[in-house]
C-alpha cells in the first residue's frame, strides 16, 4: 500500500452557548449549546467532565462518562460496556491493594493511614486514574475515517462533526481557517481509503486527535518514513515551515488537493483564477450552469473541497476557483477550460516576487492540452507578456470588457454596473457562448444574481445614501474596479497595504473623491493618494464612519456613496476580511438606527 503524508493545520474540540442552571464550571449544571443541544451533568474547568447527558437538537441522547468535553464511554448505547461498573472494578481493585496491611507496618500506623479521610481521598484519586486510563484507550482508538464533517456555523465559527460513537461534536475553526480545514479533512477522508495516510500538523499549538500510528509528532518521525506522495495544504509555504528541509529534498513528491482531485476525476472542469473577481465569477458561472440543468459543483477556494463531493457522474461539471496557493505546487491538475481574469501584484509575501506569482497563475494554462480552451483578459500587460513569449498548445481566446453586448444592455441588475463586475460578466458571457447555453435562461440568472458577501455588496440604500461593503478588497487594484464607476464617493480604506501595490487612477478620475484612512498604516496609503484627492485619517473605523455620516448630514447632497473598500489586508485589527466586513455592517446598522 502506498504511503502518503498529509501536512495540515487543525484545532481542538469545544462548544458555545449558555449555562441555565447550576455550576457549569466546576460542579453540576445544565448548559444550552448553540449547535449541539442541552447537556446536564458534571463539569470541570468549564468542560463536560464526569457523568452527564447530552440531548441533541434532533432528539438523539448521549449519556455516559465525559472527559474534557469528550464522551469516553457511551451508556446510551446497548453495545457499550457499563462505564460505572468499569470504574467500580478499577477502584475496588486499587483500594483493596492499598488498604492491605503491610508486613512491616505497625498497626497504629496502618489504622492512621487507612482512616476514613484518607480512604475517601484515595477513592477519588483512583477514580481519576480510572478516567485517565479510559481516556487514553479512547483517544488511541479514534479513527477520523469514521467521522463525517457537518455544516459550518459561521456565527459561532464551528464545524459540526458526526460520529456513531461520539454523537455530534463541535469543532471550533476560525473563519479564516475554515475553508482550509474543510479541504484537508476531505482529503484525509478520501485518501485514507486509497492508501496509508500519515498526518503532520505544522502548527505546534493546534493538534487534531487521531490514531497514534497516523499522527507524526516531530521531524524525526517524518524523516524515518519513505513516502510515495506528500500532499500539502495550500496554506503551507514549503520554504517557511517546520518541514522545509525535508520538503525541499522531496519536491517531486509534493502534490496538492487539486492534483489528487484530478487523478481520480477526469470530468469536464472550468477553472477560474485571477487577482480579483475569481470568487464572484465562479459563483455566477455555477448559478448559470445550475439554472441550465447542469450537474454543476462549485469547488476549490470558494466552495466545497473537491474530494468531499459525492454522487459524481460522467455528466458532472466542476467549477473551480483556483488560488495561486493551490496552483503553486500543483503538478498534474488540468482543466478543460481555464480562465485568467486579470493579474496584478498580490501575495508577494508568499511568492517572493511578481514573476513567481504570475507563474503560479499560469500553471492553469501550462498544464492544458491541445483539446483545451483558455480565456484570458485582453490588454492586461502581465498576461499579454506571458502569452507573447510562451508556447501554448490550447486555443486561447482574449476577452475584452463588454461595451455594447445585447445581453449586457438588457440587464437590470445594478450589481453589474461596476467596472470590475463588467469584466467578470464578460468572461461569463464568453464561456456561456462556448458551452452553447440558452440566452433566455442566462439572462434570467444574471438578473437574479445577488453577489457575494463583502464583495461590492450594497448593504444600505435610501434616497440620498448608498453604502457599499467591499471588505474583500485587499489591494488598490480591487478597489479601483468600482471606483472607476463613481463620480463622487466617500472612500474608507485601511489595514495592511500590499507590497509594491500602486494606485493607478489619475487625479482627474478622483476629483470628487474623499479618502478616509483608518488604522496605524495610514502613512503608506496616504503617500499614494494625497496628490490625487482629499485625504484624512482616523484611529479606527468607528470614528471614520461617524465623521462621514455627520458630513453627509451637514452637506445635504442629493446623492452620497460610502464605499468601504479597505485596499489592504485585515490582519492588523481583524481575523479576516469576513470579520472586518461583519464589523462594518454592525457599525452601519447601529449608526443608521441611532439617527432615526
Amino acid at each position: 500500500m502506498k504511503k502518503l503524508l498529509l501536512i495540515l493545520l487543525c484545532l481542538p474540540f469545544i462548544g458555545f452557548g449558555q449555562c441555565i442552571s447550576g455550576d457549569c464550571q466546576n460542579g453540576q449544571g445544565t448548559y444550552i449549546y448553540a449547535t449541539i443541544g442541552k447537556y446536564e451533568g458534571e463539569w470541570k474547568d468549564g468542560l463536560r467532565h464526569g457523568f452527564g447527558k447530552n440531548t441533541f437538537p434532533n432528539g438523539t441522547v448521549k449519556e455516559g462518562l465525559w472527559e474534557d468535553d469528550i464522551l469516553i464511554e457511551d451508556l446510551s448505547s446497548p453495545y457499550n460496556r457499563n462505564i460505572e461498573n468499569l470504574i467500580k472494578e478499577f477502584v475496588e481493585k486499587r483500594v483493596n491493594e492499598w488498604q492491605q496491611k503491610g508486613e512491616f507496618e505497625k498497626t497504629t500506623v496502618y489504622l492512621e493511614r487507612v482512616n476514613e479521610i484518607n480512604r475517601n481521598a484515595k477513592i477519588k484519586e483512583f477514580q481519576k486514574a480510572a478516567i485517565e486510563s479510559l481516556k487514553l484507550d479512547f483517544l488511541n482508538s479514534i479513527d477520523f475515517s469514521n467521522i463525517e464533517l457537518g455544516d459550518y456555523d459561521a456565527d459561532n465559527e464551528t464545524f459540526l462533526l458526526k460520529d456513531s460513537r461520539l454523537g455530534d461534536l463541535v469543532l471550533p475553526v476560525s473563519i479564516n481557517e475554515a475553508k482550509e480545514f474543510k479541504k484537508i479533512f476531505s482529503s484525509y477522508k478520501f485518501l485514507n481509503n486509497k492508501a496509508k495516510v500519515y498526518l503532520f500538523d505544522d502548527n505546534l499549538k493546534k493538534r487534531i486527535k487521531c490514531k497514534s500510528n497516523q499522527k507524526l509528532k516531530d521531524i524525526k518521525e517524518v524523516s524515518e518514513i519513505k513516502f510515495d506522495k506528500i500532499i500539502i495544504s495550500p496554506g503551507i509555504d514549503i520554504s517557511n515551515c517546520r518541514l522545509a528541509n525535508i520538503l525541499k529534498k522531496n519536491l517531486s513528491k509534493i502534490f496538492t488537493d487539486l492534483d489528487v482531485f484530478f487523478s481520480f476525476y477526469k470530468n469536464k472542469s472550468i477553472a477560474i483564477t485571477g487577482t480579483n473577481g475569481k470568487s464572484t465569477s465562479a459563483q455566477i458561472l455555477h448559478e448559470v450552469l445550475m439554472d441550465q440543468k447542469y450537474d454543476s459543483r462549485l469547488i476549490g477556494n470558494i466552495g466545497n473541497p473537491a474530494l468531499s463531493e459525492k454522487q459524481i457522474t460522467k455528466k458532472t461539471v466542476f467549477v473551480i476557483e483556483a488560488s495561486s496557493y493551490q496552483l503553486d505546487y500543483s503538478k498534474i491538475f488540468t482543466a478543460k477550460y481555464a480562465l485568467i481574469l486579470n493579474i496584478s501584484p498580490d501575495h508577494l509575501e508568499r511568492h517572493k516576487n511578481l514573476k513567481n506569482y504570475v507563474n503560479a497563475k499560469f500553471k492553469l494554462l501550462n498544464s492544458q492540452t491541445n483539446k483545451s480552451t483558455a480565456l484570458v483578459k485582453e490588454n492586461d500587460s502581465l498576461i499579454s507578456k506571458v502569452i507573447k513569449k510562451g508556447k501554448f498548445k490550447q486555443k486561447i481566446i482574449k476577452v475584452g470588457t463588454l461595451k455594447n453586448d445585447k445581453i449586457f444592455n438588457k440587464l437590470k441588475n445594478q450589481y453589474f454596473l461596476s467596472f470590475g463586475n463588467k469584466e467578470n460578466l464578460s468572461f461569463i458571457l464568453k464561456i456561456s457562448k462556448i458551452l452553447k447555453l440558452d440566452n433566455k435562461k442566462l439572462f434570467r440568472t444574471l438578473n437574479n444574481f445577488k453577489g457575494l458577501k463583502y464583495r461590492q455588496q450594497i448593504i444600505f440604500e435610501k434616497k440620498n445614501l448608498t453604502i457599499i461593503n467591499d471588505s474583500k478588497s485587499t489591494s488598490f487594484a480591487s478597489s479601483e474596479n468600482l471606483l472607476k464607476s463613481f463620480n463622487k464617493v466617500y472612500w474608507i480604506l485601511g489595514g495592511i497595504p500590499k507590497k509594491n501595490d500602486k494606485f493607478k487612477l489619475t487625479k482627474k478620475n478622483c476629483e470628487n473623491f474623499k479618502a478616509f484612512i483608518f488604522g496605524n498604516n495610514y502613512k503608506e496609503f496616504k503617500k499614494h493618494l494625497k496628490n490625487k484627492m482629499f485625504v484624512t485619517n482616523f484611529v479606527n473605523l468607528k470614528d471614520v464612519l461617524k465623521k462621514i455620516l455627520l458630513a453627509i448630514e451637514k452637506e445635504k447632497l442629493q446623492k452620497n456613496i460610502i464605499f468601504f473598500s479597505p485596499a489592504g489586508a485585515s490582519f492588523d485589527s481583524f481575523k479576516n476580511f469576513e470579520d472586518r466586513g461583519l464589523y462594518f455592517n454592525k457599525l452601519v446598522k447601529k449608526m443608521i438606527n441611532d439617527k432615526r
